[in-house]
């Protein structure tokens, strides 16, 4: 039986890769559209937003300084093991810092023997979140054009991911373990900038070949006419039309697809916003795939997801009302826009810096063992 599923699934695997390369030979035009898409998107959002926070997120972990806070950081009374007080140090930090920062503090917090596998994989599901630069940017203003919907959002997603993160805090181990170098010093050095640098630089191409490939993959379930109908199917289940629900189902996949609503005076999808931005998208969990180099499971952190999205959904039911009474109705302006670089000469230059500093540590790498 199980040899079986083995050989069904490999068939499903040629057969996709077979179907993906058929369509990039003979719809060119789309692919070329879908990559160019994503490529000024990486180029002009995702690199200049998220690059900095990346850096700063690999010298935290390269310095030791959240081994260090974790063992300063006391509270009167409090019965938190010093593995738990870095759980909670990455959990505040990944809330604001952007999808797959998260996963990859706790990566390398488990690389450098300070958390369990099976910690850091666990607490995967809830060191996640959009963070205000994208919930108030690209949705709230795109879709509603002011900053409430946004707050809703943001409240709606953050508190889901509290209240699951004070659950598993029952469930983490409380022992800590012995690290593998001194967690008592803070290291600081050009070496340790270089190598936050180049491993967030690596993090970052990580991200931006993944979102380039799953463009295509989109572009595909558009040209062929597969996410229409699904959506034209499940329309008749339910109160919305075609047009809505086939922006939600690529929203799944990808969660950047839910600026395109067409939804200025509806606010009775923002529960379903609220549970779309929670749970990410397919697009994001290959991210994080890529960032922590598969040394982490995915399957765990679907899971999470999958409850974090309901939480998040009840919660925006819960305190919309109160927040959005009295809203105006949104203009055409918006109050917040989505930062986009002016010219993608910056972003194209930090990569060739970048490029030439891996070029460098590796010829170091290279004479050392020499």
């Amino acid at each position: 039986m199980r040899k079986i599923r083995r050989i069904s699934a490999f068939i499903l695997k040629i057969s996709f890769l077979l179907l993906l390369m058929l369509f990039c030979l003979f719809h060119t035009r789309e692919v070329s559209r879908a990559v160019s898409s994503a490529l000024e998107r990486c180029i002009a959002v995702i690199i200049p937003s998220l690059y900095a926070v990346m850096i700063a997120s690999e010298l935290l972990s390269q310095s030791n300084l959240i081994s260090v806070v974790a063992r300063t950081f006391t509270l009167k009374g409090h019965s938190f093991s010093g593995s738990s007080r870095r759980l909670i140090f990455i959990f505040l930090l990944s809330l604001f810092a952007g999808y797959p920062v998260g996963a990859r503090l706790l990566c390398s917090q488990y690389e450098n023997g300070n958390i369990s596998r099976k910690t850091a994989v666990m607490w995967s599901g809830v060191c996640y979140g959009a963070g205000p630069a994208f919930i108030y940017g690209c949705i709230a203003s795109q879709l509603y054009g002011n900053s409430r919907a946004g707050t809703v959002i943001l409240i709606s997603t953050v508190s889901a991911n509290v209240l699951l993160a004070c659950v598993l805090l029952f469930f983490t181990d409380k022992a800590d373990l012995p690290c593998q170098k001194d967690c008592s010093k803070l290291l600081l050095s050009s070496e340790t900038l270089v190598n936050s640098v180049t491993n967030a630089g690596r993090a970052i191409m990580k991200i931006c070949l993944m979102i380039l490939a799953f463009s295509v993959f989109i572009e595909l379930l558009y040209s062929t006419g597969i996410l229409r109908s699904t959506a034209s199917i499940l329309s008749c289940y339910s109160d919305y039309d075609a047009e809505t629900i086939s922006v939600f189902i690529a929203s799944i996949l990808d969660v950047t697809c839910i600026s395109a609503l067409n939804i200025r005076d509806n606010y009775t999808l923002l529960p379903f916003i609220c549970a779309v931005v929670s749970f990410g998208g397919v697009c994001v969990f290959m991210q994080i795939s890529a960032v922590v180099s598969g040394k982490l499971s995915i399957s765990r952190l679907l899971f999470m997801r999958i409850i974090s999205a309901l939480l998040s959904a009840l919660i925006c039911k819960a305190i919309m009302l109160p927040l959005l009474e009295n809203t105006a109705l949104p203009t055409a302006s918006a109050d917040f826009a989505l930062h986009k670089a002016t010219s993608p000469i910056p972003s194209l230059m930090l990569l060739v810096m970048t490029f030439m500093l891996m070029k460098k540590q590796q010829d170091i790498i290279h004479k050392s063992h020499c």
